[in-house]
């Protein structure tokens, strides 16, 4: 009789196993497994990222920066039959008013068309003419 000779599970077995449980412990649902929480693994808060920390160890703040160019714009759109002053909707005479409250040399004026009628349009270069605010069009 002939012996057979067992093959020991090679390198391929073992890494194919290992990749098996890490596909599972880190979100099996990705690999049509069908388990797994809504986060993508089995653990929760195991693929969450964590929070980055400064070198003094304190959470790093995640609050946006504000553009100092962008503070020095006032944006004026006409949305429609709408002016909206810097996002905030008013009527021309409003705007008129707090234009000439915020205008100082170092800010500039930049109009945007945002499918705006073109008579408001018109209605408000002419007030920024009149008042001799210079402005770009965006």
């Amino acid at each position: 009789m002939e012996k057979r000779e067992k093959k020991k599970g090679g390198a391929g077995g073992k890494l194919a196993g290992a990749a098996l449980i890490l596909a599972l412990l880190s979100g099996g649902g990705y690999f049509g497994l069908g388990i797994g929480n809504p986060s993508g693994g089995l653990i929760p808060g195991f693929n969450q990222p964590q929070p980055q920390t400064t070198a003094a160890g304190e959470a790093a703040t995640t609050g946006t920066t504000v553009d100092p160019e962008a503070e020095k714009t006032i944006r004026i759109t006409v949305k429609e039959d709408k002016l909206l002053y810097n996002g905030k909707e008013m009527d021309i005479k409003a705007l008129q008013e707090t234009i000439l409250k915020d205008y100082g040399q170092e800010k500039k004026v930049v109009l945007v068309d945002d499918h705006g009628v073109k008579a408001v349009y018109d209605s408000l270069t002419t007030l920024l003419n009149q008042l001799s605010i210079p402005f770009n069009k965006e």
